[in-house]
């Protein structure tokens, strides 16, 4: 079990709503998911990814004076590791993970990491699972799939993400395949939150002020695009969840497949306005 959270502020919150107390507000929300590894990712003003990581509890972490994102950043995403595969003490194995022009976090595990990075032929930096899914969204056009939705069903195990991609500042990408929890939520001023429990993002919000307006606690194959706050895009794809040793006719363990056949979920849509 590890924890993601994370946030994209409106333009009426940014400058208004302290980014780095909200940010470490939400890394302390879920510290109890894992406490061998911490990291925050933000935007830079040059509009350049910063990851700062280390293995460290987050309370360790904060008393370290790390993650100090600027106050008035206006997205960050937040993880909390409990170590599975991969090493704590190699920081590439902790989160945010990076592979390509992607920068992202994970909660869960991968059972087709080698896999992928087989059928991708892409270089792999280091030994945590995760980074296959991040080198699926930036390498995979060509050998797995040009479509997004796609290559997310070819991770195999259970997943939640959030994720930032190069050149794009405003936008921030998250997205739930199966068991893994993720929670989103809108605030009264037009901001959007998510972790793997609501909690986290309650009492981060109460701590700034912010009036949660809405909150969706995302179904098995949900994805979100997110621009400055707005939910800009929804959809829903097919997430895989058989374990190796139960996979159905259709699949192989020696390469990284989709199913031939499947049906995907209509997109996800509100019951109210965000």
């Amino acid at each position: 079990m590890c924890g993601i959270s994370g946030f994209s502020l409106s333009p009426a919150d940014v400058g208004n709503v302290n980014s780095r107390q909200l940010a470490h507000d939400l890394l302390i929300g879920i510290e109890h998911r894992g406490k061998d590894a911490t990291g925050i990712a933000w935007w830079s003003k040059g509009g350049e990814v910063i990851i700062d990581k280390t293995d460290k509890t987050a309370t360790d972490y904060l008393k370290a004076g790390r993650g100090s994102i600027g106050r008035s950043t206006p997205s960050a995403i937040c993880h909390v590791r409990l170590a599975t595969q991969g090493s704590k003490k190699l920081n590439v194995n902790n989160h945010p993970v990076r592979a390509g022009h992607v920068t992202g976090v994970h909660n869960g595990v991968l059972w087709n990491d080698d896999e992928l990075f087989e059928e991708m032929q892409c270089v792999r930096h280091g030994q945590v699972d995760t980074e296959a899914i991040f080198a699926a969204i930036a390498h995979g056009e060509e050998k797995l799939d040009k479509d997004l939705l796609n290559r997310l069903e070819y991770i195999q195990g259970p997943m939640a993400i959030g994720w930032f991609e190069d050149g794009t500042p405003d936008i921030l990408q998250v997205a739930r395949g199966e068991s893994s929890p993720l929670v989103v939520a809108m605030t009264g001023s037009g901001s959007f939150l998510f972790a793997s429990e609501y909690e986290a993002i309650s009492e981060a919000a109460a701590n700034q002020h912010l009036d949660i307006s809405w909150v969706h606690n995302c179904e098995p194959g949900t994805y979100f695009k997110v621009e400055n706050g707005n939910i800009t895009h929804t959809a829903a794809f097919a997430p895989f969840f058989h374990h190796p040793a139960h996979l159905p006719h259709g699949f192989s363990h020696g390469r990284a497949l989709r199913r031939k056949e499947h049906h995907r979920p209509k997109p996800w849509q509100s019951s109210g306005a965000f």
